[in-house]
């Protein structure tokens, strides 16, 4: 997004550097990962990257048009896409992934879908003018997913004036009010006021920002952000060198250094003669005729398309069958039965057409008819990618109504699957990550109290404290300690999101403050290690020490 930015303002890119980049951020766009869904929790990130493809001159093509099927259809009733990481401050909030996904559903929808992505959006709109921001990332993007989904001109005049109260002395903005400016929040801030915010780039305001930016910058032509995870706090891949420099800091200081080439661009005059770079050859999968229709086309047409001699039973080279595409509607499910499609056909991945119907929301009537004839719930040697099944997708992607049916046939609850394609997960993991508490609440009470207990650390990590509360209602142990040492305080005095409402209410169940981490200290030792002076006084108090 940053060179897409760089090169419309003029600014000399490498473009060799910059098609390899595409390319290896699409690698995993292929359209039978779209069409089966292979991994529900990375719907934000996938939709992150199509925006970004987008931007950087990536036409309309089938893959991308199949994904976009697929977010759509996982969008939550009240407007919300919700999603399974949680890395404050550029992955935590469900205003960023509501934010991010409509904005992909508008770059590559099918024409098809024209229609039901207006519906969406809007409904995302809607949710997100609700919201009620407590951070620069949410307000930012509260601001620019509103802008995206056409809000009216006055509702974007106040979000657009709440991100510009927060702007500090220095010209830049703070991820959190108790913590100093930093480059990740300033370019961000910056980015959507001028793009969504009607705040001019010669406003004071503005210039006071790029002054912040400019000062901030090291030799090197980075911007070094400190991280807000810390070990043991494992919520990412196991720690690996990119070649950015910082260290530990270093992913939260690329994407800074991203969003402060951008808000720097806009500086910049933009250049008029100036066109997206070529596609770089990516996302270029072959749909076969047929399966448009299927795919995105009414029922009369899938009508049409049998009457004129259309086997029940084709499918794409990879093998995903008509029965998979149509997989999460129903109406189109039982017209390709009725025609003799085959119910536990299996594409190359393992993949079958229950799979494919339990990762979309809305799809358990499609489940219930799959089920009915025949489908198998739980598959034999080989098993797909990742181990997943059909109830791990449902989990995934948060239909009760289809993991209860799934869970009604014998769906293997214990079953382990790989989370993120590297973490070997529980099938409850995922739902609790998301924060998905009609999902959690359903698999609770089929869970032991160390499941329970694990499911309350993750809970913590997400800074969820409604969720907490229902755990420890099912049973969960506040006081459980993990195989790093760490108990559910000390995990969030570990990880700072701005409010206190977690130790609250941990520290009301409860929790005993006393204890130790592996290397000596508590949990108030842990806040003043780490500056979180909230927490600090939060644990002070409880203690009855001065502060």
């Amino acid at each position: 997004m940053a060179v897409a930015r760089a090169r419309k303002h003029g600014v000399p890119v490498d473009e060799d550097a910059a098609a390899r980049q595409l390319r290896q951020s699409l690698t995993q766009f292929r359209l039978e990962y779209a069409i089966q869904g292979w991994n529900p929790e990375m719907t934000m990130e996938e939709a992150f990257t199509l925006v970004a493809a987008y931007d950087s001159g990536v036409g309309p093509n089938p893959t991308a048009a199949a994904f976009i099927r697929l977010f759509s259809r996982r969008q939550f009733s009240d407007g919300r896409w919700l999603f399974a990481d949680n890395r404050p401050p550029m992955a935590y909030s469900e205003i960023t992934s509501t934010a991010v996904v409509l904005r992909s559903l508008q770059a590559y929808p099918a024409p098809q879908m024209a229609n039901e992505v207006a519906v969406r959006v809007q409904r995302a709109r809607l949710w997100l003018e609700r919201q009620h921001p407590k951070t620069t990332e949410e307000r930012t993007f509260r601001l620019l997913g509103m802008s995206w989904a056409g809000a009216r001109a006055n509702d974007l005049r106040m979000a657009a004036a709440n991100l510009l109260s927060e702007q500090n002395s220095d010209g830049g903005w703070s991820q959190l009010s108790m913590l100093p400016s930093d480059a990740y929040s300033t370019g961000e801030a910056l980015v959507a006021l001028a793009d969504a915010g009607g705040i001019s780039v010669d406003s004071e305001a503005f210039r006071r920002g790029l002054a912040f930016l400019v000062k901030a910058q090291t030799p090197d032509g980075s911007w070094h952000v400190q991280s807000r995870i810390h070990h043991p706090a494992v919520v990412s891949p196991p720690y690996f060198e990119s070649g950015f420099p910082w260290g530990h800091d270093q992913f939260i200081s690329s994407a800074a250094t991203s969003w402060a080439a951008m808000a720097l661009s806009l500086s910049l005059p933009k250049e008029p003669n100036i066109q997206r770079a070529a596609s770089a050859q990516v996302m270029n999968d072959r749909l076969e005729p047929w399966a448009e229709t299927v795919l995105f086309g009414n029922l009369q047409r899938l009508r049409q398309l049998l009457s004129h001699g259309f086997n029940a039973n084709s499918a794409q080279a990879d093998g995903t069958t008509a029965l998979m595409m149509a997989a999460p509607d129903a109406e189109k499910v039982k017209l390709l039965l009725g025609a003799g499609a085959r119910v536990n056909a299996r594409a190359k991945s393992q993949f079958t057409a229950l799979m494919v119907a339990a990762g979309y929301i809305g799809a358990a009537e499609s489940v219930r008819l799959l089920l009915g004839s025949g489908a198998d719930v739980e598959l034999g040697i080989p098993q797909p990618p990742f181990n997943v099944s059909a109830a791990s997708l449902a989990a995934d992607a948060g239909d009760t109504e289809t993991l209860k049916a799934l869970l009604a046939r014998g769906a293997n609850i214990n079953r382990k699957v790989v989370g993120f394609w590297l973490f070997e997960d529980e099938l409850w993991e995922i739902p609790v990550l998301r924060g998905d508490s009609a999902i959690v609440d359903l698999l609770a009470t089929r869970m032991g109290q160390k499941e329970l207990s694990e499911a309350l650390v993750r809970s913590v990590f997400g800074n969820r404290p409604e969720q907490v509360r229902r755990l420890l209602a099912h049973g969960a142990n506040v006081n459980f300690v993990d195989d790093v040492g760490m108990t559910p305080l000390l995990y969030a005095a570990s990880i700072d999101y701005g409010d206190t409402e977690m130790i609250e209410t941990l520290l009301k169940a409860g929790a005993d403050a006393s204890v130790r981490a592996k290397d000596g200290s508590t949990a108030l030792d842990l806040t003043r290690k780490y500056h979180h002076r909230e927490l600090q006084t939060m644990l002070e108090r409880a203690a009855g020490l001065k502060y």
